[in-house]
């Protein structure tokens, strides 16, 4: 930042060089040149926010239509994935082959669970 003595000094060197009378023109001209200056500025940051904007838009479209028809795609092989089919068990006649319930196969159910919950949430990230 230029002083009071600085400018001070700037201008009695300025009115040496070019006469006490062109100062006032001078500094006329040069406002001028500076108003001009942020005009050019503001005119190039609204173009610049024109020609994203449109450039986004056009972009968008296409990769949003393209996400949503590959999601189509795979989402019978997710579906598969997370639901495994039911085969259903032969029952065995052999009283001591009956399954009591804490011998049901947890950890089947579990994974069951989880492979549902995990498409749910990913399902509702791609799709929102």
């Amino acid at each position: 930042m230029i002083g009071t003595t600085e400018l001070m000094i700037i201008l009695g060197v300025a009115a040496l060089i070019f006469g006490s009378s062109k100062l006032p023109s001078i500094a006329r001209d040069v406002g001028k040149a500076l108003g001009e200056v942020n005009k050019a500025e503001k005119e190039l940051d609204r173009l610049k926010s024109d020609f994203t904007s449109e450039i986004q838009s056009s972009i968008q479209g296409p990769i949003q239509s393209s996400i949503q028809s590959t999601m189509e795609s795979i989402e019978p092989a997710i579906q598969s994935e997370l639901v495994p089919e039911q085969v259903p068990e032969e029952k065995s006649t052999d009283p001591d082959d009956v399954e009591e319930p804490h011998d049901l196969d947890i950890e089947g159910r579990i994974k069951d669970e989880a492979f549902k919950y995990i498409g749910s949430k990913f399902k509702s990230k791609i799709f929102r």
